[in-house]
């Protein structure tokens, strides 16, 4: 006889349900994989809940699956995924004339399971708006076509500033009429944003009071416009808003309906600065709101007449008869709030208040009965109250909170006092009533020592006959401790508290400290074991600190439990932690450990590829694309290019397809054949590249352009070489244009190499990257060809014609309503040229075009440049430039008058101040002034706030700049490196420094000339070392320049942060030598001793022959005071002979991880 298998779980869809809620999205598709059988069962609940990210596009799958989706989560200005959900859906009513790209555009209405038919929950998180505002309508008409097709959602968080002027009438229009007509179900809405046309609001408000279902409203925005006193039009708005919402309560009963008011439980009105109208507010309460049951009690207009209070109070008693929650946000001290406060609270009277809740309550003790608010709620509804939370409590009665503690059916009870606020309750009066209290937050106090009389009664005397010996001081102590013992039992007697958060307040009477309230949660000199009756104890929160005085736990106590800890494998973020410090080969060898392990790891073994053109990757690359995160390819590696690229589709512009019939492929490749995550690209250069045919080269960037096609996500770029120009053919550049600027919408840096571009190419491509929405950094490292030595008239006129473009791009974006902002660069090198941009070029693009520019790379300026073009940059600068504190120039001739460019642009940052310069073959001459001269240029403007000066194969620099150079405080980097035949040299004198953060230092030292007719030191030297009188000029001078030279050494050796130093000295002769350089760095005869102040130092370069007087004393030196050294460069072409040396072997045998260059 054959058994019968027992029946499966997933006959009965119900308990499928019931599993797959306790499933993740991940877990819910692995059981998708398990089998065939299981597939449509959890298939369902794959689509179920939706929380999509802007920065990683859901794939194609999930318009397909709209129908199933419950709940989703997506960001305002997510265009990657916006256009996926509801491209093809209709357009709304009041929409505009589409906005899509003709290719996503379409007039079909979707059906079927391509509407959002069962989305219940919809949450529009804030984002960050782009520039293009175009992009960002666009994403909110996705939004609204979304509404329009969702008939039964329940819950919406609609997008930040819906209904504020920064969106369209038209897009405000249509989501009022989706809320009116397209939502019939929605329960909960959720509005934030910030202020709000008076006009608006209350269109919004009254459709939101009229609608059959909602019943939460918060709104969480401000209503604009209003003045401090409310203007007659103000008043008339609002009057207007009541007699609409009177006629819309006839028009329904003229129909034979019955008008029962809005179904509203739940509502917060929107905020506005001087409060509602106070007749606006009884009218509401009185005759629109039925069924309230919460209410955010909201600001109300201080001219409210004599009985303003008696009128509030019978608008809730007669209108609101279930309202029973009441919530009050404070944003002022204005004792006249207490007035509406108390209103209401005595309006709920008849049938009693469950909860209420107030932030920043201030009650003078001068205050009466009747204006005080927990006097008022405690009177009234101390049989009702169960729950009462008082926030950043600033100022409270504490009998008030003897009477609270008294109500009881109290739930939860949180005092939660300011940082400088009165709300505690003395030791004494803690008594409870409240036995089902679950929820407890509060500050206890002790009382103060009444001087004149004893707190304790004549019973307490007769019961405890220790009060009586002793001074009032110490009777007083001893009357404290069984007050606060008698505190603490009256908590531990709530045997169903699951929360308790308790804090004691010190205070000390004429250096007399009554009780250390710190060992209060102990057992020996504390009341800890007075709380042992708290079984259903779930939360503690100590205010005070009380742990210091807690008994540590004994670790070789055998009975405490160790819990085994769960793997970390059960947390995807720390798989990927793991994954970032583990090599490819690494990650292979996690995936062969086990089968558990191979779908952890195996995302992360394709996330960063670097292919090499003699190895053809596996196939297996091509079916891992959409893994990829980061890409590295040569130009001409055909084998790796055609298995990531052959089978995606042709892209715009490309020519009739050059592959072999067998391997051309029409079809699109879609799902994970696609890059979608790829964020970094960097295509090298390969000069084998030439060996190839023109064909195939062409075939290869072919591939390249698909690619880029095909990454939407892309945010670093470094293109094929030549991309503009060179072998590429105009129809391969279009494309790279093309797909800059409809296919790689998130780029952030784009790094461009090449030779020589034609004008008219480079100059449209610099457009494309200053109109690009996104682009950061730009960096062009190729030239612009066809210039003569001289401008011609047909080089100004493309220029001219450039920025002509730009300026209509920018009358463009402003004719539809947007706001032209600038370019987004923050970092910007130009393309070369052989004589200089045109002045007013350079000017004019820095004036009006580049508002966010950090870093820029001057360029060449053309030599006509007129007499005002240094105040025309200047001003160009200041007025465009706002965030310019970094700036880098690469000298390519000696031609003086760039100094003139680089001084302009430096004179024009003067308002803000530079933080970093960068200059290469810098060369002052002699016989320039302080207005010729870079560097005083930048010392007497920036002096302030320079933090990196970086002067590399420096020709020429005075040594009073270098002086005051040294002398910035806030300097952090300063590199100096003079050119072979350059003098950028500071004499030993000389070297002070005054910026004591430096942690990168290469400066090159040199003695001064001996003057031959008097000496160069003062008298005041003279005085102090009498040694310098004796001897001859030269034995003089010599001594005086050892003590220089000892001193220069020994403030290099305060720098205590520094962690890079690269020195070297100039060698002079004068007949016979005066210093040896060669013995600096000794401890015998220079002065290595100095720099044993350098315990952060990594790495010391040295620029002079210093090494060879080195030996073992010299390399122990750097191993005991020199703990972090990394790394020793030496400038010599020997490297294998200096550190084969004995002494130079023992410290790499101590420091292993010591690196010699």
């Amino acid at each position: 006889m054959t058994a019968t298998p027992p029946p499966s779980i997933f006959n009965v869809p119900e308990l499928v349900g019931l599993v797959a809620q306790y499933l993740s999205s991940h877990d819910i598709a692995q059981c998708m994989t398990t089998c065939k059988a299981w597939t449509p069962f959890f298939k369902p609940y794959l689509w179920r809940d939706i929380k999509l990210h802007s920065s990683y596009p859901a794939p194609q799958a999930l318009a397909l699956n709209r129908h199933r989706i419950r709940s989703l989560n997506v960001a305002s200005n997510d265009s990657a995924n916006l256009p996926t959900l509801a491209a093809d859906l209709p357009d709304t009513p009041f929409c505009e004339p589409s906005q899509e790209p003709l290719d996503s555009t379409s007039s079909s209405t979707a059906t079927g399971n391509n509407v959002f038919q069962n989305l219940r929950i919809l949450h529009i998180d804030c984002g960050s708006w782009d520039n293009a505002s175009d992009l960002n309508s666009l994403c909110l008409d996705y939004i609204l076509r979304i509404l329009h097709q969702s008939p039964g959602l329940l819950q919406l968080t609609p997008p930040d500033d819906i209904l504020c002027d920064s969106v369209t009438s038209n897009q405000t229009e249509s989501f009022l009429y989706a809320l009116a007509h397209k939502l019939p179900c929605i329960k909960g809405l959720d509005m934030q944003g910030g202020g709000v046309p008076p006009k608006m609001a209350l269109k919004f408000l009254r459709a939101c009071l009229n609608h059959p279902q909602l019943v939460n409203l918060h709104c969480d925005f401000g209503i604009e416009g209003l003045d401090s006193y409310f203007i007659f039009e103000g008043f008339h708005q609002f009057n207007a808003f009541l007699s609409s919402m009177e006629d819309d309560k006839k028009a329904k009963e003229a129909t034979g309906k019955i008008a029962l008011g809005s179904p509203i439980k739940s509502l917060r009105l929107p905020g506005i600065i001087e409060g509602y109208p106070p007749n606006f507010v009884c009218t509401l309460l009185r005759s629109y709101l039925p069924n309230l049951e919460l209410f955010h009690i909201p600001e109300v207009s201080r001219d409210r007449g004599v009985s303003f209070v008696e009128s509030l109070r019978d608008a809730v008693a007669q209108g609101c008869p279930k309202l029973q929650h009441l919530r009050c946000s404070w944003y002022d001290d204005d004792d006249e709030n207490h007035d509406v406060i108390n209103g209401i609270v005595e309006g709920c009277k008849q049938w009693g208040l469950k909860s209420f809740y107030c932030e920043k309550l201030k009650e003078d003790l001068g205050y009466g009965e009747s204006r005080c608010i927990m006097r008022t709620l405690l009177i009234n509804h101390s049989n009702t109250l169960e729950e009462v939370e008082l926030v950043q409590c600033q100022e409270i009665n504490p009998f008030d909170l003897v009477v609270l503690f008294s109500c009881r059916i109290l739930k939860k009870v949180k005092i939660q006092k300011s940082s400088d606020g009165d709300a505690a309750i003395e030791l004494q009066d803690v008594k409870f009533k409240c036995h089902d209290l679950k929820e407890l937050q509060l500050s206890i106090v002790q009382p103060e020592m009444d001087n004149e009389r004893d707190y304790f009664s004549e019973e307490a005397e007769d019961e405890h006959e220790d009060l009586l010996p002793g001074g009032r001081h110490g009777r007083f102590g001893r009357w404290m401790k069984r007050k606060a013992k008698k505190a603490y039992t009256q908590i531990g007697s709530l045997s169903k508290l699951e929360s308790l958060s308790l804090g004691c307040e010190e205070m000390d009477y004429r250096g007399f400290r009554v009780l250390g309230h710190e060992r209060d949660f102990t057992l020996e000199h504390g009341w800890l074991r007075e709380l042992a009756g708290l079984k259903e104890l779930k939360c503690l929160h100590m205010i005070t600190d009380f742990w210091s005085e807690m008994a540590s736990m004994d670790p070789t106590n055998p009975t405490t439990a160790t819990t085994p800890s769960s793997s970390i494998f059960n947390v995807p973020e720390l798989v990927g932690l793991v994954a970032q410090y583990l090599s490819n080969h690494d990650i292979a060898q996690c995936m062969t450990t086990s089968k558990a392990w191979t779908p952890l790891f195996g995302p992360y073994l394709w996330r960063d590829i670097k292919l090499d053109s003699y190895h053809p990757a596996p196939q297996a690359l091509a079916l891992n694309r959409h893994r990829i995160r980061s890409l590295r390819i040569a130009i001409n590696d055909f084998a790796n290019l055609h298995t990531l690229a052959a089978d995606i589709g042709n892209t715009p512009f490309s020519e009739p397809s050059q592959e072999p019939r067998e391997w051309t492929n029409s079809s699109t490749a879609t799902g994970n054949n696609i890059f979608q995550n790829l964020r970094v690209i960097r295509i090298d250069y390969d000069f084998r590249r030439f060996a190839f045919s023109r064909k195939k080269m062409s075939l290869c960037l072919d591939y390249i352009l698909r690619i880029l096609h095909q990454s939407p996500g892309l945010l670093q770029l470094s293109p094929p070489h030549d991309i503009l120009g060179g072998s590429v053919t105009s129809n391969q550049t279009e494309s790279f244009l093309y797909a800059l600027t409809h296919k790689l919408p998130y780029i952030k840096e784009l790094d461009i190499r090449g030779d020589k571009v034609l004008p008219k190419v480079a100059l449209k491509f610099l457009r494309v990257c200053l109109n690009h929405p996104q682009l950061v950094n730009l960096h062009c490292d190729f030239g612009i060809e066809g210039q003569s030595d001289n401008f011609s008239i047909e080089d100004f006129h493309q220029f001219n014609s450039f920025l002509n473009s730009m300026e209509d791009d920018k009358k463009a974006k402003e004719a539809t309503g947007k706001i032209a902002l600038g370019s987004s660069i923050q970092s910007l090198r130009f393309p070369g040229t052989i004589e200089g941009y045109p002045p007013n070029f350079v000017c004019t693009l820095l004036r009006s075009y580049l508002p966010n520019l950090e870093l820029f790379h001057i360029p060449e300026v053309n030599r006509d440049r007129g007499v005002s073009f240094v105040e025309s940059l200047r001003d160009a600068v200041a007025q465009g430039c706002p965030k310019l504190q970094h700036l880098r120039y690469s000298w390519y001739d000696d031609d003086e008058d760039n100094h003139i460019v680089i001084n302009g642009i430096v004179e024009g940052c003067k308002q803000w101040g530079l933080k970093s310069f960068y200059c290469e073959r810098l060369k002052e001459e002699v016989n320039y002034d302080d207005s010729q001269c870079v560097m005083a240029t930048l010392l007497s403007n920036h002096s302030n706030t320079l933090e990196e000066v970086e002067l590399v194969h420096c020709r020429q620099v005075y040594s009073h700049d270098l002086v005051d150079l040294f002398s910035c405080r806030n300097l952090r980097k300063a590199k100096i490196q003079q050119s072979s035949c350059g003098g950028a040299v500071i004499e030993l004198q000389n070297v002070k420094f005054k910026c004591h953060d430096l942690k990168e230092l290469q400066l090159t030292m040199a003695q001064p000339d001996m003057n031959p007719e008097t000496d160069d030191f003062s008298e005041e030297e003279e005085e102090e070392h009498d040694d310098l009188l004796l001897g001859g000029r030269r034995e003089r001078f010599g001594r005086w320049i050892r003590r220089k030279a000892e001193e220069a050494y020994t403030e290099i050796g305060s720098l205590s942060k520094l962690e890079s130093l690269s020195v070297g000295c100039e060698e002079k002769d004068y007949q016979e030598p005066v210093l040896d350089h060669k013995c600096d760095l000794t401890l015998e005869h220079g002065w290595l001793q100095q720099l044993a102040g350098l315990k952060e130092l990594k790495r010391i370069q040295m620029t002079s022959d210093f090494w060879s007087e080195m030996g073992q004393a010299e390399v122990e030196f750097m191993d005991a005071q020199w703990p972090k050294l990394e790394m020793i460069l030496f400038n010599s072409t020997n490297l294998k002979a200096i550190v084969g040396e004995p002494h130079w072997e023992w410290l790499q045998k101590r420091r292993p991880q010591l690196t010699y260059c």
